[in-house]
């Protein structure tokens, strides 16, 4: 005959069911602590006087004795939401925004990562899957908007801005960021999103690009309207530029950087490749923004062997504070003008070979 003490017991079975993973070789010790809880639970109602289990408050005070749920580590890696895609701290991972906007993740949710290849760079080349997503709010998180359809146009100083969307006027001109305009290969009459931080609206980026044009560079592509556009990914940049990213640096020693360290100053897309390129060739690599000011410079310059300057991506100022701290600390410099991998490569060993 059913009892309530009868409930209780196979709502213990299942809870205990639930409770239980998967056995896989890294939770061994968490799925043998969820069994040692229980039959120590079990071995302590089983001694129970038999008044016990006839009194009307029996499940209650049976329930008082049910161990704590364990906390189990969540599964995957945690995504860092950045203002253009994210990263996996973890492993040192970038994921991109293509990944994120196909599985609608945020800021907190754990990712699994499925090797399915190598970049020209050496890279790895990972397909992204959620794993689990963030069961509350993480607390570190900062507010993050988007401007979404915004049309490019050209500005007053030569670059590119943009001042309305398809749904009317925005609510002032944003100029573009140069690095996005050159990482993207970006032209007037683009329809892109654009990204900021609550709490620095003014450092806003280029986030998604929408196919509104042959990516080749040839005439626009067959009229359609612009909810259907078909995102894009980055384009091919023009010129000499697209052409040595993707030759090697076979004609470089192996070890012309070996024992060196160098600071890229500027273009944060290609941040890793540049990175993964001067390894290759025995050095280390730092990094900083174009638009650094003197203290982060100088403390940058410090831990170095010698200084590249993509000109292309630095302000003037930080340009000629950059080459007047390395003199002062006896440090090489040199302007590359050019953002290839290999241009940027042979630039760093011609400096300090």
């Amino acid at each position: 005959m059913d009892t309530p003490m009868t409930d209780w017991l196979d709502g213990l079975h299942q809870r205990l069911m639930n409770q239980v993973p998967a056995l896989t070789l890294d939770n061994l010790g968490t799925v043998a602590d969820i069994l040692r809880q229980t039959a120590q639970l079990l071995t302590a109602l089983a001694e129970m006087p038999a008044g016990f289990w006839h009194g009307a408050a029996t499940p209650h005070a049976a329930k008082a004795l049910l161990p704590p749920a364990p906390t189990r580590p969540p599964s995957g890696n945690r995504m860092v939401r950045r203002l253009r895609g994210g990263f996996l701290p973890e492993v040192g991972v970038s994921v991109p925004e293509a990944a994120i906007r196909r599985l609608g993740l945020a800021h907190g949710d754990y990712l699994a990562l499925d090797p399915i290849g190598t970049f020209p760079d050496g890279r790895r080349r990972y397909r992204f899957q959620l794993a689990e997503r963030a069961v509350e709010p993480p607390g570190d998180v900062r507010e993050r908007g988007e401007l979404p359809m915004a049309i490019v146009e050209p500005s007053d100083q030569g670059g590119l801005m943009v001042q309305r969307s398809v749904d009317g006027p925005l609510p002032a001109r944003i100029v573009l960021n140069a690095e996005d305009v050159q990482y993207l290969n970006l032209a007037a009459g683009d329809v892109v999103d654009l990204a900021y931080w609550a709490d620095d609206p003014n450092d806003v980026r280029v986030c998604w690009v929408h196919r509104t044009r042959d990516t080749e560079g040839g005439d626009a592509a067959p009229a359609a309207p612009l909810h259907d556009s078909r995102p894009a990914q980055r384009r091919p940049l023009a010129g000499r530029d697209a052409e040595e990213d993707d030759r090697l640096l076979d004609d470089l020693a192996v070890d012309a950087l070996s024992g060196k360290r160098v600071l890229v100053v500027g273009c944060e897309p290609k941040r890793r490749e540049y990175e993964a390129a001067i390894r290759r060739l025995g050095g280390e690599m730092d990094w900083v923004e174009g638009t650094e000011g003197q203290a982060r410079l100088e403390a940058a310059i410090r831990r170095v062997d010698g200084v590249v300057l993509l000109t292309r991506f630095i302000r003037h100022q930080s340009f000629w504070d950059a080459t007047a701290l390395a003199k002062d600390h006896g440090v090489k410099v040199v302007a590359c003008p050019k953002l290839g991998i290999r241009s940027v490569s042979r630039a760093a060993v011609e400096l300090l070979a």
